[in-house]
């Protein structure tokens, strides 16, 4: 189970940035839902990436965004995670093919949720103060492609 999120905030403050290999990060987790949901989580990645950041943190971005998936996605629904390496860094998105996101949902405001969310509405803003905090930016928006949302985690790029 995720920490607490007194935990995952004090994780925040003490980040100092160094590389971590996203492609391992992002792949075992989404392997271990796979384990745990019917759904079907794909991991996607040509080449593996590497970004600053913080592993631990990293991973429970990445656990809470399947998990925010996992909530909103039907059992015969799909997920994927992918990791790429972008102009300036490294994006890591988790794409979904449920409902999508309400329109005036503040995604990253603590305690808002979504209606029919089963969560307590603080996920999300774990995600944003964690990403933060690796220099990184988060987004949330409707899947332009079809049903569903996705979430695009840019972390900067491990130098050579």
């Amino acid at each position: 189970s995720l920490m607490s999120e007194s935990a995952q905030y004090a994780m925040a403050e003490a980040i100092v940035p160094e590389p971590v290999e996203v492609t391992r990060v992002a792949a075992a987790a989404a392997a271990d839902y796979r384990g745990l949901s019917q759904r079907r989580i794909e991991f996607v990645c040509e080449a593996p990436v590497s970004a600053l950041g913080s592993e631990a943190a990293l991973d429970t971005v990445v656990r809470h965004l399947i998990e925010n998936a996992v909530r909103h996605t039907p059992e015969t629904g799909r997920m994927e995670v992918a990791a790429r390496q972008v102009a300036g860094g490294v994006e890591v998105v988790v794409s979904d093919d449920g409902p999508g996101i309400s329109d005036g949902v503040e995604l990253f405001t603590p305690f808002v949720k979504g209606t029919g969310s089963a969560g307590h509405g603080l996920g999300l803003h774990v995600v944003r103060t964690l990403v933060e905090a690796m220099g990184g930016t988060v987004v949330g928006r409707n899947s332009e492609t079809g049903p569903g949302a996705e979430f695009v985690v840019t972390l900067r790029g491990a130098p050579a």
